[in-house]
């Protein structure tokens, strides 16, 4: 799909168009209203519109034959203009942080699938919205309602997001049967029947009621309650995160998931993590990494992606972890490079920040896969020549260490696009050598 980005591109190539973004500080550092010109654009399947000073669409606009997905934020008075109900083809309608206190009547509007109204200051939503008769996902995140919208008879509603609003008791009645996936912040839940839903996430004050929804089906569960009472989990968990729920210890239901793979437990006070279920490809943890946890967490040879944060290590034993693509070991207290690294072919994304690590090992030549390294707030002074040879580096970060001299790695490293030097020590000239580097779009000192 041909992107544009800016009205004078786009109606340059007219009839390539397909997705169309506007800001008002693109084009002459304003965008007082949306340009009839855009009507033009006859093949225009989406559009994005951010901070148009007055609210009217344009007749040709709003009649554009093949339009199915509008975005518009920062409208002005905090009011949708009043075209807007006309648009009968429209199947997405982004509405988000619009400042809006009320929406009109756009029951017109019956194409809709999606509807997204976060970031506004809505109290109610209207009864119109369960009436659309083929919407499938809903966004009220961030508004001020204080109970959850009757939306019972929305048949063909899936998707709900009810998240950073002022909801009490949460009624679970108020929702459609066939609902799969839900994301509610409440302090308490009033349960119902939802035997359809498979990814489920919950921010609670208490944990009332939570059993009933945790249905046989249930594929995705992120839980934020303290103390939670997890003592049985269905069966048919993929993905689990209990963050911030107060625990010391990983309660057995969580052990004894047969088909686990994505496990975050961080924000608990944990002792000591056990021995995880085998199948574990994604793991985020920031208490309870003891050596012998350590040694627990190098066997599990599914693992993809692997975070522990502000844990102190004295040595990362994760030499089998060889599918390992994504690490992050940072605030650990690390001195020396990791020797294991070089046993991990695969990793693309490499975090190490908030360490103590004063040199890179030549080593790291064997990660041809490294896309992102990240070594921000170490005692480095230089890098290695080897770096400069990753064939896929395309992102570094090198913040608050001790660099004074531009490594020759850097202006080696084919595709490199962006780099972060900030509050080191370089010497005069040095980032004027970094700056004229060819391919590099993004730096920062």
């Amino acid at each position: 799909m041909s992107e544009y980005h800016g009205l004078a591109a786009a109606l340059a190539e007219p009839a390539k168009v397909r997705r169309l973004e506007l800001r008002d500080d693109w084009e002459h550092g304003e965008l007082p209203a949306l340009p009839a010109s855009v009507g033009t654009l006859t093949r225009l399947e989406e559009l994005s519109v951010w901070g148009i000073r007055s609210a009217p669409l344009p007749a040709a606009v709003v009649a554009l034959p093949r339009l199915r997905t509008l975005r518009l934020q920062g409208l002005p008075d905090h009011q949708l203009p009043v075209e807007l109900e006309a648009m009968v083809r429209l199947e997405e309608l982004d509405l988000e942080q619009n400042g809006l206190t009320a929406l009109p009547a756009l029951d017109r509007l019956r194409a809709l699938t999606v509807l997204r109204l976060a970031d506004n200051h809505l109290t109610e939503l209207p009864g119109w919205i369960a009436g659309l008769p083929r919407l499938v996902a809903l966004d009220v995140d961030g508004n001020h309602l204080a109970e959850l919208p009757s939306l019972a008879a929305a048949a063909s509603l899936r998707e709900l997001s009810c998240r950073r609003n002022r909801l009490g008791a949460a009624d679970l009645r108020r929702l459609p049967a066939g609902l799969v996936e839900l994301q509610l912040d409440a302090e308490r839940i009033i349960p119902a029947a939802l035997p359809a839903l498979r990814t489920l996430t919950l921010r609670l004050g208490s944990d009332d009621g939570v059993a009933a929804l945790l249905g046989a089906g249930l594929a995705r569960l992120a839980l934020h309650v303290r103390d939670p009472d997890v003592a049985t989990l269905p069966g048919s968990l993929q993905h689990l995160d209990l963050r911030g729920c107060g625990l010391t210890a990983v309660p057995d239901a969580v052990l004894a998931l047969p088909g686990l793979e994505s496990l975050d437990l961080r924000d608990n006070p944990l002792v000591e993590v056990p021995p995880l279920p085998p199948g574990l490809r994604i793991l985020r943890l920031d208490h309870g990494v003891t050596p012998r946890a350590l040694d627990a967490i190098g066997a599990l040879v599914e693992l993809r992606e692997l975070s522990i944060t502000g844990c102190p290590i004295a040595r990362l034993p994760l030499e089998r972890l060889a599918a390992l693509e994504v690490l992050e070991v940072t605030g650990a207290g690390l001195r020396d490079w990791p020797d294991c690294l070089a046993a991990l072919p695969r990793l693309r994304r490499l975090r190490l920040a908030d360490n103590q690590l004063t040199a890179v090992a030549p080593a790291i030549a064997q990660l041809t896969a490294l896309e992102q390294l990240d070594l921000n707030r170490n005692q480095l002074t230089g890098l290695p020549d080897a770096l400069g040879a990753l064939p896929r580096l395309a992102r570094i970060w090198l913040a608050d260490n001790q660099i004074e001299v531009c490594p020759a790695a850097l202006l080696a490293a084919t595709a490199l696009t962006g780099v972060t030097v900030a509050r080191n020590p370089l010497r005069p000239g040095e980032f004027v050598r970094l700056f004229s580097r060819p391919g590099l779009r993004r730096l920062s000192r």
